[in-house]
């Protein structure tokens, strides 16, 4: 079972974690780290007020990796656009991406 931990105190990303449970065709689970046991998912509080965080098992994936694997979880055309994401070329694009949207959140 996947986690996606997200920040419940941001608009944005609460819009988003809801956008993207009402798409998931997987057991995702989507919880607001303030909302949580972050110790029993292996996650401070200093990693989840920075970037969102995936995590399944002993795999664990933060911003633009984790919204990546969260996409590849949905539906088509998602599916596809999350794991393009994935691609060790456009991973970069990915994380900048990411970065200009989380610097941002509060004008979204």
């Amino acid at each position: 079972m996947a986690i996606l931990v997200f920040d419940g105190e941001c608009g944005f990303c609460r819009k988003r974690a809801a956008w993207l449970h009402s798409h998931d065709q997987s057991d995702l689970v989507i919880v607001a780290w303030q909302e949580t046991d972050l110790d029993a998912i292996n996650l401070s509080e200093q990693e989840c007020s920075q970037r969102v965080q995936w995590v399944d098992g002993d795999q664990h994936r933060a911003g633009g990796a984790a919204i990546a694997k969260c996409l590849a979880s949905c539906g088509q055309p998602w599916r596809t656009a999350g794991t393009l994401m994935q691609w060790p070329g456009i991973r970069v694009l990915t994380e900048l991406g990411y970065q200009i949207v989380a610097a941002n959140r509060r004008f979204l």
